[in-house]
């Protein structure tokens, strides 16, 4: 729909990512489906360990991540998403230039995750992560940002 490829990972960046030995339900494939057990490991902390296999092994144009709130808040005394967004914070840190981060945050519709979302979307802007409502607005802003960016390299000389 929007000539986004989404390859499956090979090679070390899938032996490192089965290495891991993540929870029964998970898929490191690619994409990676986490659910909200796997990403509460370690309070949320493990979705670095994963971002940095990816980084080192696979080389990114994108990370397209999608959370489903109704799933999260009020599960757990720990903030797995205030987690991730440090998470995110610190990859980009460790790998910079490599990646766009964009976030589809789904909510049921309630007045209290709309707000939720509302407040995650301000620590999002923080760290320079756009939030979209759902996944095709976030994979047309990516494939938007891949079109120009090509446009641009056979610009440069």
């Amino acid at each position: 729909m929007h000539k986004l490829k989404v390859a499956p990972f090979q090679g070390k960046a899938r032996a490192a990512l089965d290495a891991m030995g993540l929870p029964p339900g998970t898929s490191v494939i690619n994409p990676i489906d986490t659910p909200v057990k796997t990403l509460q490991e370690r309070e949320g902390w493990i979705a670095g360990e994963i971002l940095d296999h990816v980084f080192e092994h696979a080389e990114p144009d994108a990370i397209a991540m999608h959370l489903n709130l109704a799933a999260f808040v009020g599960r757990g005394t720990v903030d797995p998403i205030g987690n991730l967004f440090e998470v995110v914070r610190q990859t980009r840190e460790k790998w910079p230039g490599i990646a766009h981060f964009a976030l589809a945050m789904r909510t049921d519709g309630s007045a209290v995750l709309d707000q939720t979302r509302r407040e995650y979307r301000m620590r999002a802007f923080d760290i320079g992560v756009p939030i979209y409502d759902e996944i095709p607005a976030m994979a047309q802003a990516l494939a938007h940002i891949g079109h120009l960016e090509r446009q641009l390299a056979r610009r440069l000389p």
